[in-house]
């Protein structure tokens, strides 16, 4: 197994690939008591061009910076992953089945993905950030009816804890296949009525 592992870091040296394999391990105890593990390299941007140059390549929705973002805010980073959780138990079983007619206890195979999985935008303007997202909805392809928003203040204090980037003004909206999402940090001065302005228009048609 370590050969097949430092085969599969040895195919990620090369950055920005979008590359994603899935290794099967029989045997779970050999693997820290998993019997899958991905290894992955999302493809990450720090150039808003080079984003939608690579967004446009796949199938599904693109955000793009919204209408009417403040003079100030610019772009500073983002990354498209590839849509492992819906395809998860699919792909699992396909790599499991292939390793076993093979009789190998130890197997990894490529997941190819030529739609978005998961798309994550961050803008800055001094103290204050802006991110968005869109991610695919697990469970009913049902859309939401209209927009929700949670203030930073109304998040549980534990998970707030647990987890500080939960702190965030949020306001989420979903289609049949895509939940999507546009948060600012605690302190920002852009407004519920901003952010649904900016929901019109954050994603590319």
């Amino acid at each position: 197994m370590k050969r097949q592992k430092a085969e599969l870091s040895q195919k990620l040296q090369e950055k920005n690939t979008g590359d994603t394999y899935l290794l099967y391990v029989s045997n779970p105890s050999l693997n820290g008591g998993s019997t899958f593990l991905y290894y992955l390299d999302m493809f990450k941007f720090t150039n808003y061009d080079d984003y939608l140059n690579q967004a446009a390549k796949l199938e599904g929705p693109v955000l793009q910076k919204p209408d009417g973002l403040p003079e100030g805010y610019k772009f500073e980073k983002g990354n498209i992953q590839a849509p492992i959780a819906k395809h998860l138990k699919e792909f699992q079983q396909e790599v499991k089945a292939e390793a076993q007619a093979q009789g190998k206890g130890v197997y990894y195979k490529k997941f190819d993905w030529n739609e978005m999985g998961e798309i994550n935008l961050t803008f800055v303007n001094g103290k204050d950030n802006l991110e968005m997202q869109v991610t695919h909805k697990l469970g009913r392809n049902t859309a939401s009816s209209g927009y929700r928003f949670i203030k930073s203040n109304e998040v549980d204090a534990e998970q707030g804890k647990m987890i500080p980037g939960l702190i965030r003004n949020k306001l989420i909206w979903s289609d049949q296949d895509h939940l999507y999402s546009i948060t600012t940090n605690p302190g920002n001065p852009l407004t519920k009525e901003d952010l649904i302005k900016f929901a019109e228009t954050a994603v590319k048609k």
